[in-house]
């Protein structure tokens, strides 16, 4: 089970992160989001896409509230790379 704090608006990065949501690059100077959030007892932080963020805002499959492998997931969108469209 998944425990989520929240996200802070990052107006310009000082250097280049992986999206948390896509794992695509979020270069130096974008705008971005920092999530923090608990799994499995263990804190955790990444960084990202305001539409990746959007994105994550809008899931409500209720596989969510167990997580979701970091990276995996389309960009701007709720469903899992290699997926057309929303498959639950």
């Amino acid at each position: 089970m998944s425990q989520h704090f929240g996200h802070t608006e990052v107006k310009a990065t000082r250097k280049p992160h992986h999206c948390s949501w896509c794992n695509e690059l979020i270069d130096v100077g974008s705008r971005a989001f920092k999530a923090a959030w608990m799994f499995e007892g263990d804190f955790n932080y990444g960084y990202e896409h305001p539409e990746c963020k959007e994105a994550l805002q809008k899931s409500n499959h209720p596989w969510m509230s167990d997580g979701w492998e970091l990276g995996s997931m389309e960009r701007g969108v709720a469903w899992m790379k290699g997926e057309e469209s929303e498959s639950w």
